[in-house]
């Protein structure tokens, strides 16, 4: 009975450890985030990738955020779906209309798949083998991602900050 118990215990011990250095961690990268934000004086040109498959009841709304999420330096939007007969085609082709209407620069590229094994990785190469010399930072976000106010001046605060850095990620939550 003992055992157990000593084993239950241990295990909470490590269990909460690990939160706690998360927690920290976490609160750290948020505030160098915010510091690198800051600094930042003129904010680098976008090239803004966002692959769509299939059809998500919040697609369009996600797709939208690319151009109203706050960024203050120039970005062109990529939005590319692997055939004209994808549903996603359609909303993205409604929502690009939109968007160039309202002043944004935004593409809608057909990356006509065939069969690739990664058929994200594979719209990624056409799309990017597309992007113009001066393209700039290339952000790549899935087309269920919704862009909040913060989300690109974060990546992008990251990699401006860092001379050395040559990604920036952030996890889909």
């Amino acid at each position: 009975m003992i055992l157990p118990s000593i084993l239950v215990s241990a295990w909470a011990g490590t269990a909460l450890g690990f939160t706690v250095t998360a927690l920290v961690t976490t609160r750290r990268l948020h505030a160098h985030a915010r510091r690198a934000q800051a600094a930042v004086t003129a904010w680098p040109k976008l090239a803004l990738v966002r692959p769509c498959e299939g059809l998500d009841a919040s697609l369009a709304d996600t797709l939208r955020s690319s151009l109203h999420a706050r960024y203050d330096g120039p970005r062109a939007i990529f939005f590319c779906v692997p055939s004209a007969h994808d549903p996603a085609f359609a909303v993205a082709a409604q929502v690009r209309d939109e968007l160039v209407a309202a002043g944004g620069d935004v593409q809608l590229v057909v990356t006509e798949l065939g069969q690739a094994a990664n058929r994200k990785a594979a719209q990624l190469a056409v799309v990017e083998r597309r992007l113009p010399d001066d393209a700039g930072i290339l952000v790549v976000a899935d087309s269920d991602v919704l862009l909040q106010d913060d989300s690109l001046p974060s990546l992008v605060g990251a990699l401006v900050a860092d001379p050395e850095a040559g990604a920036s990620s952030a996890p889909p939550i």
